[in-house]
């Protein structure tokens, strides 16, 4: 069962809402990632979904809107990845089958794709910092398995047009 916990009780959304049309027409259907500690917080970021399996330190809940722990990697896969027994290729390939290719995986890509709908975009959360050189995290691979129909869509679109 996905644990969706909800904060902000509309003070959030409700800044979101009071955006103008223009912000709002630009933030529709987008897939966004930010670290929980390194980036700022702004309207244009939709509903922020936090996408670790353990709480990070320091974070109240008021600032995200939303948890879905189950998004975050397997603590044994993670746990490979930090110990080296698998590089980063191996561990993108397993994170995407045990999120994508699991029926519960894919209930939970479809609820985050239902989250992008009622807010126009939804902002993925960890702890990594993107900045850095050499740093890798989960979030980029979850956001390529969310903008996979999309790319999809288009590919289809595009052949059945030329």
């Amino acid at each position: 069962m996905a644990t969706l916990y909800r904060s902000r009780a509309g003070s959030g959304l409700l800044q979101f809402c009071n955006t103008s049309a223009s912000l709002r027409g630009r933030l529709l259907n987008m897939i966004k990632t930010k670290s929980i500690y390194h980036d700022s917080t702004g309207p244009e970021d939709g509903y922020r979904l936090l996408v670790m399996r353990r709480w990070p330190r320091g974070i109240r809940r008021t600032q995200v809107d939303g948890w879905l722990k189950e998004l975050g990697p397997s603590s044994e896969l993670l746990g490979k990845l930090r110990d080296g027994k698998i590089d980063w290729q191996t561990f993108s390939r397993l994170y995407k089958e045990q999120v994508g290719g699991t029926e519960a995986g894919r209930a939970l890509l479809e609820e985050v794709e239902g989250l992008e709908k009622a807010h126009g975009a939804v902002t993925l959360l960890c702890h990594e910092d993107l900045t850095k050189p050499n740093t890798n995290c989960h979030r980029v691979l979850l956001k390529e398995l969310l903008d996979l129909p999309r790319r999809q869509a288009g590919t289809k679109a595009h052949h059945t047009t030329t």
